[in-house]
């Protein structure tokens, strides 16, 4: 890493991997970039809108439905977490060889660095893999069942350290 932005970069990177997946309101963003500058939709768009069947296959679908559905239900079944888990995903063979490896050697050292100061830990999962302002990700850290209580100072003193500890451990 020779500067801070690639570092912060790399921890982008890191953060879209591992982290939450983008929601589906961001797929319709993409939508939108198909709008014209003039405020006019694109004509594929226009004509898939207007395609002809298109409504009448929507109401046929919508008649076919039962109006009634019974749905079953299960009684659940209490579970419990038995393995050591803080956020990280675990891929298979085939998704983890698409993974670039300095993208692993940051999950590597962001393990190793929760296991060794978990509040440090959870706050680098927090700032880079979870969506949302520090002050929800206060309050996440907060809501966990770990015993650790933070404020948005501590926290961003502790993202501080991390930063530091990470860039340290990976380079």
């Amino acid at each position: 890493m020779t500067t801070d932005s690639d570092f912060e970069e790399l921890l982008r990177r890191w953060g879209r991997v591992y982290g939450e997946k983008a929601p589906p309101e961001w797929e319709e963003e993409g939508m939108a970039s198909l709008m014209l500058v003039g405020g006019g939709a694109h004509p594929i768009a226009v004509a898939m809108e207007c395609a002809p069947g298109r409504a009448q296959r929507m109401v046929s679908v919508a008649y076919k439905r039962p109006r009634e559905a019974v749905i079953h239900w299960r009684d659940p079944v209490a579970g419990k977490e038995t393995r050591h888990y803080s956020g990280a995903l675990y891929f298979s063979g085939a998704e983890q060889a698409r993974i670039e490896p300095i993208v692993s050697k940051v999950e590597k050292a962001v393990m190793d660095l929760f296991r060794i100061n978990t509040l440090r830990g959870l706050v680098m999962r927090g700032q880079y893999c979870r969506r949302g302002p520090q002050s929800e990700q206060v309050d996440w850290i907060n809501s966990l069942d770990r015993g650790i209580q933070t404020d948005l100072r501590n926290f961003r003193y502790e993202l501080g350290h991390a930063r530091t500890w990470v860039h340290a451990r990976i380079a």
